[in-house]
């Protein structure tokens, strides 16, 4: 599962414009602070006018803006707008379960709508917040992060565990940290001699 360019430009546009909520910007801005070209920009400022997330004005004073507030803004909807493949999460369950596998088709299935219902609860604005929400602070804990809890479960339980006090969770073991937890495991499954 990963997101597009058009997916990351499209959002990074929504941000900058929630950003200056007082300036009209130009594509061309645009282009120049999502490292795109003023062509694709214009292709990705077009799909979201179209779907009611920008609006634009022509001439000398012209430019871009949300037609929206950024808290009606919502990840989810940019997504499926700008990866449709997203929003027909079953068509793809389907196709893997004619092929004969159906429960993986079920699993992606799965992963696929977790991952919007995710975005479903983001806006632009939690994009753009200072300080940044509550709510985000907890996609950081190891209830909702697999990644949090892979690195908790890295850490060697023989030596004491080391604090990263930068981000608030235990450090990343070391290269000497693995090779222990190597060495133990491979005695767990070493075979008589």
């Amino acid at each position: 599962m990963r997101l597009s360019k058009q997916s990351e430009i499209a959002i990074g546009i929504l941000a900058i414009c929630a950003g200056r909520p007082t300036e009209r910007i130009r594509t061309q801005g645009v282009a120049d602070l999502t490292s795109t070209t003023k062509d694709h920009a214009a292709q990705i400022v077009a799909l979201l006018v179209r779907h009611g997330f920008l609006s634009t004005v022509r001439g000398r004073r012209g430019g871009l803006q949300l037609a929206m507030a950024p808290v009606d803004i919502n990840l989810g909807s940019v997504l499926r707008v700008t990866q449709p493949e997203l929003a027909s999460v079953g068509d793809g369950a389907r196709l893997l379960a004619a092929s004969g596998n159906s429960i993986f088709g079920i699993i992606v299935e799965a992963a696929f709508a977790s991952f919007l219902a995710l975005m479903d609860h983001f806006t632009v604005s939690d994009l753009i917040a200072l300080p940044p929400s509550p709510r985000l602070a907890c996609l950081d804990c190891s209830l909702v992060n697999p990644a949090h809890r892979t690195r908790m479960s890295m850490s060697s339980p023989s030596s004491p565990q080391s604090f990263d006090r930068h981000r608030g969770w235990p450090a990343m073991p070391t290269l000497a940290d693995r090779s222990n937890q190597e060495r133990k495991a491979s005695d767990v499954f070493r075979l008589p001699s």
